[in-house]
């Protein structure tokens, strides 16, 4: 009876060495591993590694010139380890290619610089990812691009996340930053670079913020390959946004209508192309009470 009691006792444990070893699958292997951070560093290029339980991560995840792709399994969070406050992920080269689908990143409220860096033309490419809870102290927010480095972002959503004031969550420190889909967050575009758009579907407008010694000229590409103007909303006093040779560029003044003026202060909405709207509903407008003009967002 004692041997039989041991025997199911060893299967039983087997199992949970099993389950524990398949935390996270590499799916071009087979391999299963405990945590992210063994199956990253065991990876070859060209590797998909799959997350069956939630993580942890307390290293930094180098990229080392491979292609790697995390997606989500049975479990899709990774999370910031209480007392790490490095970079979380790291694309720096030519031959570096990190994609994350249907991942959750959180940063646990923990006070970091980036957490997310493609550089050294280095590429980054979320699908289908979110950011909660990251708290920047850095000017480059929380996902970088900079050095010649890309960022693909597609349906990529923050939430909860500080940054310091007029800066953005993502830093497009080079041209290769390119959002699609429903974007949620705000874009620090550096120096007289711009970004490129697709497919936007976001509700809820893109603040874009620019350097203050930018030369802003009538005309300055901010957003290339897109014409719908109510999907951002530059933030910079007295400046919007308007449709020009299949890009988005700046004009100085109020968007949609200029000096249009309501009687007794009662406010007066129009939509960015300076028609009045009777009953506003979720987007971006242009309010006029007591003959100044603002633009709000109606939710």
């Amino acid at each position: 009876m004692n041997k039989i009691y041991s025997s199911l006792l060893a299967v039983g444990l087997g199992v949970f060495s099993l389950g524990a070893q398949n935390a996270v699958m590499n799916e071009t292997t087979g391999t299963g591993y405990a945590d992210l951070l063994s199956a990253w560093n065991a990876a070859a290029s060209g590797d998909v590694l799959v997350i069956n339980e939630a993580q942890t991560v307390t290293s930094r995840l180098n990229s080392t010139d491979r292609v790697l792709t995390v997606k989500a399994g049975s479990a899709n969070t990774i999370t910031r380890g209480e007392g790490y406050t490095a970079l979380l992920v790291l694309s720096n080269s030519k031959t570096s290619n990190v994609t994350f689908d249907g991942i959750e990143f959180s940063g646990a409220d923990i006070e970091t610089g980036t957490s997310f860096e493609a550089s050294s033309n280095g590429t980054l490419t979320l699908n289908n990812v979110s950011f909660d809870s990251f708290k920047s102290t850095n000017n480059q927010g929380i996902v970088v691009a900079k050095n010649g480095g890309a960022i693909n972002a597609t349906d990529v959503v923050f939430s909860s996340c500080t940054v310091p004031e007029g800066r953005g969550e993502i830093f497009a420190g080079t041209d290769k930053v390119a959002i699609s889909g429903n974007f949620e967050g705000s874009i620090y575009v550096e120096k007289a670079l711009s970004i490129s758009a697709s497919d936007l579907t976001n509700t809820t407008p893109i603040n874009i913020y620019v350097d203050s010694n930018r030369n802003l000229e009538e005309g300055a590409t901010i957003v290339r390959g897109f014409e719908n103007p109510a999907h951002f909303n530059i933030m910079l006093a007295n400046t919007h946004l308007e449709a020009e040779d299949g890009n988005l560029v700046i004009k100085t003044g109020t968007s949609g209508v200029d000096a249009i003026e309501a009687e007794n202060g009662v406010a007066v909405y129009y939509n960015l192309q300076g028609v009045e709207v009777s009953n506003p509903e979720n987007g971006l407008y242009i309010v006029v009470r007591g003959g100044k003009a603002t633009k709000e967002y109606i939710r």
